[in-house]
């Protein structure tokens, strides 16, 4: 016998889109064998509109969500007292923040800016979550005794990459790195809240440089510091267990 169950929805928001497939099936090949399975795709890719620094009407910046999950299960019953169930599957669940903005060479910090900041600062970022499982449970009665014993694995992969810093960010205005500022000699009767707001003017405009900073990140334990290139990490956590245990009765039931 053949049971095959599932459905698919699809949303589309003001602030982005989610979608869902799921599919269920059920097949029993015999009496002793009954396989099952189940599978579940998700897209959920809201606007991410608190990363907005720009002009920009519609967000730069989305969240990327596009999960799939898979659970497979064999039952098997070889004989009357003995029952196995192998059990897998997989649950890969990215989380990536994308960004639409073609960037330069450098950025400007807002810090500096005396206007909002016609590019979106926000550099991609984001993680893969890959989580794998196995196991084979099986129980056998014998008499008094049933006894019950297994095998479990999970093993869990991350990719975590964030590419923050590592595009030159200058900062604009007046400082002791330049001397090409204006002083109240210049403009007598200023106030120095005044004088202040000249020079950031001025730094604007004219595109004076007081501080810049970059990170650098390594691409390989021998590559060094490599400009431009993203902080990429990889995880990796994995879990064995095994167990076995007798449930006896020392009376009969």
């Amino acid at each position: 016998m053949l049971r095959n169950t599932g459905g698919y929805s699809f949303l589309t928001r003001s602030n982005g889109t989610r979608d869902n497939i799921t599919g269920k099936v059920d097949y029993i090949l015999s009496p002793k064998n009954v396989f099952t399975g189940t599978y579940i795709w998700n897209r959920d890719i809201p606007d991410r509109a608190d990363a907005t620094n720009d002009y920009s009407t519609v967000p730069k910046v989305t969240n990327n969500v596009t999960a799939n999950l898979l659970s497979a299960t064999w039952r098997w019953n070889p004989a009357p007292a003995i029952t196995n169930e192998l059990r897998g599957g997989f649950n890969l669940a990215p989380a990536l923040f994308d960004t639409s903005e073609n960037f330069g060479s450098y950025q400007l910090a807002a810090a500096g800016l005396l206007f909002s900041n016609p590019e979106n600062t926000f550099l991609p970022q984001g993680r893969n979550t890959n989580t794998y499982h196995f196991a084979d449970n099986a129980s056998y009665t014998r008499g008094r005794h049933n006894i019950q014993f297994g095998f479990q694995v999970q093993n869990i992969r991350i990719n975590f990459y964030d590419a923050a810093g590592t595009l030159p960010v200058y900062t604009l205005g007046i400082s002791s790195g330049n001397t090409n500022g204006l002083t109240a000699s210049q403009l007598p009767g200023i106030s120095a809240s005044d004088l202040t707001s000249a020079n950031n003017l001025l730094a604007n405009l004219a595109g004076y440089v007081s501080s810049y900073t970059q990170n650098f990140n390594v691409t390989s334990r021998t590559s060094g510091f490599v400009n431009g290139a993203r902080n990429n990490v990889n995880f990796r956590f994995n879990n064995y267990a095994g167990y076995a245990q007798d449930n006896w009765k020392i009376l009969p039931g």
